[in-house]
């Protein structure tokens, strides 16, 4: 509960996470709350959601309840993820003061407390108005001059703890702290800047009454430890150089990183470790905000950032919109001066000279479409660059004039179609081409080339198609090539898979323990039940998880009847505690929200038309189980998901079923697979890239077409010169055919643009 404005001496503790930090937030308010239960706790979250309150009665805070909606738009496309965590630090505090909170501690998420900081108590009783802390009270042990020039760079004090009072003076020193945050909160060593910690370097010569704590016992981390002996008991508490001395806090910056970081704290980060585990599958209803460029849909990736950052120190323009404003807009679609290249690619350049080295090595052409097809099958980036918005610049570059034509009103909604409902919709807007929608099918018409690609679901005959002599099919699977080729003899057949929209939810506050191993398996049984195979997937998880409790398996069934395909899946999960059935009759925001709190979904069906469910998960960086098949081989492989070899139903079940548990047991290390698989969906399943795709696909065929022509041509001329020498041996007959012929392959051919 917030406190009420007579409670002048009561203190709140907060922190600033995303949910990829919330665990080690809730970790260390555990550990906060064994020894402050007379302060409340606050976790301000970057990011949407609908939860209001967490454990230990941690009160949650959206930073867009903090900001204004200008100033959180321009710090969601100003700022990296860290700079801006770090640059609402001022509002946080203020807005804490605001709930008439006398005393307000920030503390970092990765900050573990392992008694009650009594020295903190000491001087916010006394006259101070804050209290800060140094990374280090001694220069680091090293033979290397000038070692200690990272505190240089970095700042005096570690602003992983901050503890203020309510004061003139404090509120003074945040009104001056907060507005160099508001564009000054960047990491950039060269020219002095460190996020928000380093301009509290002034803070002594500024600013009165703020405390220097010069203890061991604070802010103890991997930078400062290695003059110390770090002590421990059976309790979990820790101690400096002897049991006399307990620490208050130990700070577990870049737990993750390679062990010796944590060479003179090793037990302290086994116990912290230890410590996670009781938070490893918990999950949080928090989302991510979506950055776009409303006007256009356009995705703002990390190399936007930094093109904001350049357009605002150009223009000096702060007061504008980001994600309206059409000078940033016009500006992100430019061509650099000095370099002849559009803006994005030489900001490219200049984050990820990797790039620019192993893309010159191919000796191609600098546009955009040489280096995104080039990037799309060769470079692995991890998140930087996003190719979707890649070739949204590279589509405003070339401009377009599309036509799209639908044959009635009720056509067009239900082809635009939304997440959970795969269509082709979304990456036909990405070049200029005529296109016609129709109920079954969508028709691409460019020059002499003709495409059509059939809806699935709705076309129940395919000799139509056959008849209409188009100049080629696509369609999203290697499944789908093999059945038309089987049936009805197709063979001008291309597979472009359906572009993967990553789903639009709100999470729902459901009813079910979201500490668990969560897996998911959705079942539509308007579909083919056999080729689904939703028992082994319910059947391995049995034999995963019948001797563990902190499994759960999530059935969501989809137009659930009444028939013997039904009973049987009842039937296998009846008195089973671990397994939780859920009826809707079609994917929203319920079946979205049991995916989000989902850890892995698991799927056997070995039959997919092209396995949108799957590409899904993997679009949210969920783990995914399911069977190696040729239509998802291209981008579902072992690095990004979890992959049976086909074979048996047993097989199917045992293979899934130690997968199940692989993924349980080594959650932490197999994390990079999480981050793979939505790195994967956006690289190259995207509706922009999609749209590439078919762009390049329509050029290759128009090529190939005027080819054809032009060989036609040239026999052409020969056909004349031996109607020539049958014309002078006077034989009619040839003379005869030979026109025949002529007057055939006229009537299809016009003289080639090339030879113009």
């Amino acid at each position: 509960m917030m406190q009420d404005a007579h409670s002048h001496h009561k203190q709140v503790i907060f922190t600033i996470a995303d949910a990829d930090y919330a665990a080690m937030a809730m970790i260390m308010f555990d550990s906060v709350s064994k020894h402050y239960q007379d302060s409340d706790l606050f976790l301000f979250v970057i990011g949407t959601g609908n939860v209001n309150q967490l454990d230990n009665n941690v009160n949650v805070i959206y930073i867009g309840d903090v900001l204004d909606e200008l100033d959180l738009h321009q710090r969601l496309v100003y700022y990296l993820q860290v700079e801006l965590a770090t640059s609402i630090k001022p509002q946080c505090f203020e807005f804490l003061f605001a709930q008439h909170y006398n005393r307000v501690i920030y503390l970092d998420p990765d900050i573990y407390v392992v008694r009650r900081m009594t020295e903190i108590d000491s001087l916010l009783d006394g006259n101070v108005n804050g209290v800060v802390t140094p990374h280090a009270l001694k220069s680091l042990k090293s033979n290397i001059i000038g070692e200690d020039n990272v505190f240089l760079q970095c700042g005096i004090y570690n602003l992983g703890f901050l503890a203020l009072k309510n004061t003139p003076e404090t509120l003074r020193m945040m009104t001056w702290w907060k507005e160099k945050l508001k564009w000054q909160c960047i990491v950039d060593l060269r020219n002095g800047y460190f996020v928000d910690q380093k301009w509290l370097d002034f803070l002594p010569a500024y600013f009165e009454g703020f405390h220097v704590l010069k203890s061991p016992a604070y802010n103890l981390a991997p930078w400062n430890s290695e003059h110390y002996e770090v002590l421990s008991d059976s309790y979990g508490n820790f101690y400096i150089n002897d049991f006399e001395h307990p620490i208050a806090f130990i700070h577990f910056s870049g737990i993750k990183r390679a062990v010796y970081h944590y060479a003179f704290l090793k037990e302290a980060r086994m116990y912290y470790l230890e410590q996670l585990k009781k938070y490893k599958f918990k999950k949080f209803g928090f989302l991510r905000f979506e950055i776009r460029y409303k006007l256009d849909n356009m995705k703002l990736d990390k190399i936007c950032t930094f093109l904001y950052k350049e357009y605002i120190n150009h223009t000096k323009n702060t007061s504008t919109d980001p994600f309206t404003d059409i000078d940033f807009y016009n500006f992100l679609n430019s061509v650099d001066t000095e370099t002849k290249l559009p803006v994005y690619v030489r900001k490219l350049f200049e984050i990820l000279p990797d790039i620019f080295v192993g893309y010159l090595n191919t000796k191609q052409t600098i546009n955009y479409d040489n280096l995104i097809t080039w990037m799309k099958n060769n470079f692995n980036y991890d998140g930087v660059v996003s190719l979707e918005t890649m070739v949204h610049l590279r589509n405003n570059s070339i401009g377009s004039n599309y036509k799209i034509k639908y044959t009635d009103a009720s056509i067009k909604t239900s082809f635009q179609g939304d997440s959970g409902k795969p269509s082709y919709f979304p990456s036909l807007l990405s070049f200029a081409k005529e296109i016609i929608v129709k109920s079954d099918r969508i028709e691409i018409f460019d020059g002499d080339v003709r495409v059509c690609i059939p809806n699935i679901d709705n076309l129940k005959d395919f000799t139509d198609i056959k008849t209409k002599n188009y100049t080629e099919l696509w369609v999203p699977s290697f499944n789908c090539k093999k059945k038309l080729h089987e049936k009805y003899g197709l063979t001008n057949i291309t597979v472009i898979p359906f572009p993967v929209l990553q789903p639009k939810y709100k999470v729902q506050k459901i009813d079910f323990p979201i500490n668990k191993f969560v897996v998911l398996m959705h079942h539509d049984f308007d579909r083919d039940f056999t080729a689904q195979k939703s028992l082994e997937s319910l059947m391995a998880f049995q034999e995963g998880f019948d001797d563990r409790d902190d499994g759960l398996l999530i059935c969501f069934f989809i137009n659930a009847k009444q028939s013997e395909d039904y009973k049987k899946l009842l039937a296998a999960c009846q008195n089973r505690k671990n397994i939780k059935i859920i009826e809707n009759k079609t994917k929203d925001d319920l079946y979205y929200s049991y995916l989000h709190y989902a850890d892995c979904f698991i799927s056997m069906h070995d039959q997919a038309a092209f396995g949108y469910e799957l590409n899904e998960a993997m679009s949210l960086g969920k783990y995914v189980i399911t069977i190696r098949n040729d239509d998802n081989k291209a981008y579902i492989n072992p690095n990004n998901s979890f992959l049976i070899e086909t074979s048996s139903s047993h097989s199917y079940i045992t293979t899934g079923a130690k997968m199940l548990n692989e993924i349980y047991d080594n959650n932490n290390a197999l994390c990079k697979t999480r981050r793979l698989a939505a790195l994967t969906t956006e690289k190259h399943l995207s509706p922009n890239i999609i749209g590439f795709m078919m762009q390049k696909r329509l050029e290759l065929l128009k090529l190939e077409v005027k080819k054809s022509k032009l060989n036609i041509y040239m026999k052409l001329k020969q056909i004349t010169a031996y109607l020539f020498l049958a014309k002078n041996k006077n034989n009619q007959d040839e003379i005869n055919q030979i026109e025949t012929i002529m007057k055939i392959l006229l009537k299809n051919v016009n003289r080639p643009d090339v030879l113009e």
